[in-house]
């Protein structure tokens, strides 16, 4: 580990033995500025990009040949 980590270990550690999706970052609470609030950041950009993602797929279907 680095500098920090056993800040943020356990974190990761619970949401792995919960299967938790990564949601869960996204609506829980983090003191903030923290080494912990990076997960939240990570989950925040998962989320968005697989909205992105969805959008970009929903646009590619209705722009189809006839």
């Amino acid at each position: 580990g680095g500098v920090g980590a056993t800040e943020v270990v356990h974190i990761g550690e619970m949401a792995v033995l919960q299967n938790a999706e990564v949601e869960l970052f996204v609506e829980q609470i983090f003191n903030f500025p923290t080494m912990a609030e990076a997960y939240r950041e990570a989950a925040l950009e998962i989320v968005n990009a697989r909205e992105r993602s969805a959008e970009g797929l929903a646009g590619e279907q209705h722009t189809g040949s006839p």
